[in-house]
């Protein structure tokens, strides 16, 4: 019989400290600040719209969502080739052939 009370013990004790870390943890995360943010210098750079999308959708109700759909479309299409071109300044340097994401 004591064996049984020790044990839910432990495991209610194990519970409630992993419940207690897992908040802390979060609660450390989510409390976290960058030093800068660099996303809206990264989408100056290579004229992206994200940022231009994110607070217009915060800020409208009434979007237009095709036009925000096309800027994220052309988005995407600009942040693929710099990994591709990445992609190649790795095989490059390895001197191995193209990139199958390139074709």
């Amino acid at each position: 019989m004591i064996e049984v009370i020790v044990t839910a013990a432990m495991l209610f004790g194990s519970v409630f400290l992993f419940a207690y870390w897992f908040r802390y943890t979060c609660l450390l995360i989510l409390s976290t600040k960058t030093a800068r943010d660099y996303a809206g210098a990264l989408a100056e750079a290579y004229q992206l719209s994200f940022v231009d999308v994110q607070s217009r959708l915060r800020n409208c109700a009434t979007a237009n969502l095709e036009r925000l759909h096309q800027s994220l479309d052309h988005d995407f299409a600009v942040v693929r080739r710099l990994a591709c071109w990445k992609m190649r300044v790795r095989l490059k340097a390895k001197r191995l052939s193209r990139c199958a994401c390139c074709r």
